[in-house]
């Protein structure tokens, strides 16, 4: 996707990164049909300044450009036909910070709805989830959400729907999170038609 900026296609940021998406997708699927190991890069070539594009915004999109193959999976990103390093290098840098975040310890969050019981049931999700190397947050902006739901105990439910909400928020901030749902709630029809309506 060398050509994958605003003033080569002549187009805003949100239709680079849904190029740059489409070419990944096309060159993942290219590798699983050629059955061999292979690598995929993201190749960033020179933004041309113009009048409505500064040295700050120019260096700014090289970041996004970059930031969009990261998020697509794509780690190993080739900078081309560069003259001078002086705009990139700054990038790179950022880049690379993106890239050590990348390989943090994942996070998990545990919210226990109703009884003793489930409280129980928790503490062993939580201690299964440590021993495969998860670390355990206070807050749901996780990489790994889990609610422990009752339908016994008064206005359980409804805590969860309002949790759902934000759920919704944080989700849209990280896709890449895993949302699961174990407890009473789940061994209900109704409740999980509900909830699959909130969750989308």
């Amino acid at each position: 996707t060398f050509a994958a900026n605003t003033v080569l296609l002549n187009t805003d940021m949100d239709s680079v990164v849904n190029n740059i998406e489409a070419a990944v997708t096309l060159a993942k699927e290219a590798v699983a049909a050629c059955k061999k190991d292979c690598f995929i890069a993201g190749d960033i070539g020179p933004i041309p300044m113009t009048d409505g594009l500064d040295a700050d915004a120019v260096q700014e999109q090289y970041y996004q450009i970059g930031k969009a193959f990261l998020k697509n999976d794509i780690d190993i990103l080739n900078f081309e036909t560069f003259s001078e390093l002086t705009q990139i290098l700054p990038v790179i840098k950022r880049l690379k910070q993106e890239m050590a975040e990348k390989g943090r310890p994942l996070t998990f969050c545990v919210t226990t709805f109703g009884c003793q019981m489930n409280a129980r049931d928790s503490e062993k999700l939580a201690g299964i989830l440590e021993e495969v190397g998860f670390v355990e947050k206070d807050s749901e902006e996780a990489d790994f959400v889990i609610y422990n739901t009752c339908s016994v105990r008064e206005n359980a439910n409804t805590r969860v729907y309002g949790r759902l909400g934000r759920l919704n928020v944080l989700k849209k901030r990280n896709p890449n999170m895993l949302i699961a749902m174990c407890g009473c709630m789940m061994q209900e029809p109704d409740e999980i038609e509900k909830i699959k309506a909130v969750i989308k």
